[in-house]
């Protein structure tokens, strides 16, 4: 009996790791519920087997069975008891396995993230350097970014401070600090410290910075890409308004890592520009419709840790259309990752505090009804959703009311100068019918004349 039972609860065991690839890896569902779909499963498998095979049964009755699988008999003696240890050993190991493949993604990455931008001979206009922190904890992630330098025509310009990018899994939260630009400083109220942006999920969209996406998808988009069904991204660059679809995104490819985290080893934002094509076309308006590449980014060395895999090095790089020969594309910007060291995630907030004034962004209002963000003046907490939305309503109210306001009055607007263009228009015509009638009655009254005056 306790041989049947720790069959059973082996086997289990492999299917729960079977279970596991398959929903996770291979379907792309959530981690979470694949991990409870196969460890429900396995439960639910080890539960019924054992119940008809070995719970209730006397040992007698389960030898014939064994004797059966083993194709010989079975002579040794156990002492009474010797089951309980070994039958308690396996349970532990099944709970070993199952937590185990419960587990989570979790580590922390310190490094440094390089930005810089190209002028139209592929010279760098400027360069900008940060310090960066990735905290990831299962789905959820915090991403600060510390910056270093600001070199623009050979000068140091520094500006703006710390940039936290965090989400709860609920919303996203981007918060930078620009004291030294508004000159807060404690005891002001009437200048804000910080400019923060709150959005819906766990997937940044609107922020102002391309080098904090980036370092998104390369350390924190595991749970995204396992998920995503669409062949859409959202690109660290800003592209034709064309290639856009209705939520910013654009049709993008990209190839996952075959170890665990399964983070993205290479990305191409937008549809990619076709060199041969352009041999082909002749007119310069076709080729402007050529779609252009947007951006490029690649994982070029990947690191272990605790069993995952990790990027140590990575690489973007954005195009665009040359101004003034648009059969040119050239590139516009580059960032570059370098990861110095990887370690057991520390405490984090995944909703970062607010700790003085700030302007913030709701981006969680955006929707067919009210298409755009609302904003809240030094505020010092992140305002709720409710009273965004109520905000958003009353915002689309007036902006209703101004646009009905303003098709009416441009109505009697378009009238009178529809009138005073068929008053141009038709005068030339009425002063030359007017001169005519008059030269008309000048002859008639010419030839009265000279008929009265025969004799």
């Amino acid at each position: 009996r306790f041989l049947v039972f720790n069959g059973i609860c082996g086997i289990g065991i492999g299917l729960a790791v079977l279970l596991l690839h398959l929903f996770h890896t291979w379907l792309g569902w959530n981690l979470y519920l694949a991990n409870l779909l196969a460890i429900g499963l396995v439960t639910l498998w080890n539960f019924i087997l054992n119940a008809v095979l070995t719970w209730g049964r006397e040992p007698d009755e389960i030898k014939p069975l064994l004797e059966m699988a083993a194709g010989r008999p079975i002579t040794t003696a156990r002492r009474p008891g010797s089951q309980l240890p070994a039958a308690a050993l396996g349970l532990v190991l099944l709970t070993g396995a199952s937590f185990g493949a419960a587990a989570g993604v979790e580590f922390e990455g310190r490094g440094a993230v390089c930005y810089r931008g190209f002028d139209l001979n592929g010279g760098v206009r400027f360069e900008q350097r940060d310090q960066i922190v990735v905290t990831i904890k299962d789905c959820c992630w915090c991403i600060r970014k510390t910056p270093q330098s600001f070199i623009l025509d050979g000068t140091n310009r520094l500006i703006s401070g710390e940039t936290v990018l965090a989400s709860d899994l609920t919303n996203f939260y981007q918060l930078t600090d620009v004291s030294n630009l508004t000159g807060w400083r404690p005891g002001r109220t009437d200048v804000h410290r910080f400019v923060a942006r709150v959005g819906p999920g766990s997937i940044p969209f609107g922020i102002t910075d391309p080098k904090l996406l980036i370092v998104w998808y390369a350390f924190a988009s595991s749970c995204y890409f396992a998920t995503n069904r669409e062949r859409y991204l959202y690109p660290p660059t800003v592209l034709d308004s064309r290639f856009y679809a209705e939520d910013f995104r654009v049709a993008s490819e990209w190839e996952l890592s075959e170890r665990p985290p399964l983070l993205p080893r290479e990305i191409h934002f937008g549809e990619f520009y076709n060199f041969h094509k352009a041999q082909t076309v002749v007119s310069l308006d076709e080729l402007r419709n050529v779609p252009s590449p947007a951006g490029h980014f690649v994982v070029e060395e990947f690191a272990a840790y605790d069993r995952l895999a990790v990027p140590r090095r990575a690489w973007t790089c954005s195009w665009g259309r040359h101004p003034f020969d648009p059969t040119r594309v050239v590139p516009t910007s580059e960032i570059t990752i370098e990861m110095s060291e990887f370690r057991p995630p520390s405490t984090v907030s995944f909703r970062p505090r607010i700790p003085g004034p700030a302007i913030v962004s709701d981006l969680r209002t955006i929707c067919r009804e009210t298409p755009f963000g609302v904003g809240f003046e030094r505020v010092s907490d992140w305002p709720p959703l409710e009273a965004s939305l109520l905000k958003a309503r009353s915002l689309a109210e007036a902006l209703a009311g101004a646009k009905c306001h303003r098709t009416r009055a441009g109505g009697s607007k378009e009238t009178t100068i529809a009138a005073v263009i068929l008053g141009l228009v038709l005068w030339p015509g009425i002063i030359w019918l007017a001169a005519r009638k008059r030269v008309r009655l000048s002859i008639d009254q010419n030839e009265h004349d000279q008929t009265t005056d025969k004799p």
